[in-house]
């Protein structure tokens, strides 16, 4: 009887956030040159306000484009960059999202909110987690990797 009550009781207490819980997306702000996009299989030309979910994939060529990342980040994806879109995730206290950088340059745009905004990105050889700051972070592929990083502090949290 008193696992049947406190599992009712847990039930009532999270059913909320699981209910309430949501696939974020990106949308793209700007696009200029040659970008292709992947998602859900098809491979097609990046155009201004396309949605991007999960597992999209995104190489920029000759152009670069802006995403915005939930309420309060945007990036900037450099000429020559290929990116996957790890994870994208909303709830009632933060916004998660996780991009893969595989080779070229990101230019990071993360503003302070209330409500927490986490923004990661990995690559093969590093991860960048962060909050409420601006960054430039690139993975440049040649004989010997080559990681360059470089943080512009705008705000300590």
């Amino acid at each position: 009887m008193i696992h049947n009550v406190l599992f009712l009781v847990a039930f009532y207490l999270f059913l909320p956030q699981i209910l309430f819980a949501d696939e974020e997306i990106a949308i793209v702000l700007f696009v200029t040159g040659k970008v292709q996009y992947s998602q859900a299989g098809k491979i097609e030309t990046l155009k201004k306000n396309v949605i991007l979910t999960k597992n999209a994939k995104v190489e920029t060529g000759e152009g670069k484009a802006d995403l915005q990342l939930g309420a309060n980040a945007v990036i900037r994806i450099a000429p020559f960059t290929k990116i996957e879109i790890a994870e994208l995730f909303s709830d009632n206290s933060k916004n998660t999202a996780k991009l893969t950088l595989v080779s070229g340059k990101l230019f990071t745009n993360v503003q302070k909110s209330n409500k927490k905004e986490e923004l990661e990105i990995s690559s093969a050889s590093y991860t960048a987690g962060v909050r409420g700051t601006q960054f430039v972070i690139s993975e440049e592929k040649q004989k010997l990797l080559k990681m360059r990083i470089r943080i512009f502090l705008k705000e300590f949290l």
